[in-house]
């Protein structure tokens, strides 16, 4: 049995592949990822505004220069960089395989 091929001239599962891997991506991204990451930015907020380093501007968080942080803020802001860096990766793997599918089935297009 010969496996089928998309009109691009891709194999099939391949095709399926990436946007599984696409799906994955967002879904993960949506149900754990983005909340996860917004939770800890809120509380990242609170806790800036209890230490009165609200109006505090720069490129990072007040938090991680200022003296008065606790070793729980810096637990609080490692957990939010990765979380954060988390869902940009999976941004980018739903993005990536999303544009391998577009580029793969562009291929054979004929006007």
């Amino acid at each position: 049995l010969r496996s089928s091929t998309l009109s691009s001239g891709i194999n099939a599962e391949y095709g399926g592949l990436m946007l599984s891997y696409c799906l994955l991506g967002n879904v993960a991204n949506s149900l754990y990822f983005i909340p996860t990451t917004t939770r800890l930015m809120y509380d990242i907020h609170a806790r800036e505004n209890a230490l009165g380093l609200e109006d505090e501007v720069g490129q990072t968080s007040p938090l991680k220069r200022s003296d008065k942080a606790t070793d729980e803020d810096k637990k609080l802001l490692k957990k939010f960089n990765i979380n954060h860096g988390l869902s940009m990766l999976m941004s980018l793997i739903s993005m990536g395989t999303c544009g391998a599918y577009l580029y793969f089935i562009s291929q054979n297009l004929k006007f």
